[in-house]
């Protein structure tokens, strides 16, 4: 009886992923802690800078206006 081998791509030999996406650029990654949102410090830290100036355009600040 002949066998046939067929070839399996390299991602379809890995296990299926337990990961996460980063909630900022969108990529997957495995999660050391429960509550890690983010795959790199750096994701953490511009996703904080984009929420800072999101709450301060809600607000209507402006620097250095002084309400005058």
């Amino acid at each position: 009886m002949l066998e046939q081998k067929t070839e399996v791509a390299p991602e379809a030999q890995r296990a299926p992923s337990t990961g996460r996406l980063c909630e900022y650029c969108g990529e997957p990654f495995e999660p050391t802690r429960r509550d890690q949102k983010f795959c790199r410090p750096s994701c953490r830290a511009a996703a904080s800078r984009k929420e800072r100036e999101d709450r301060r355009d809600r607000a209507g600040y402006f620097p250095g206006f002084l309400g005058c």
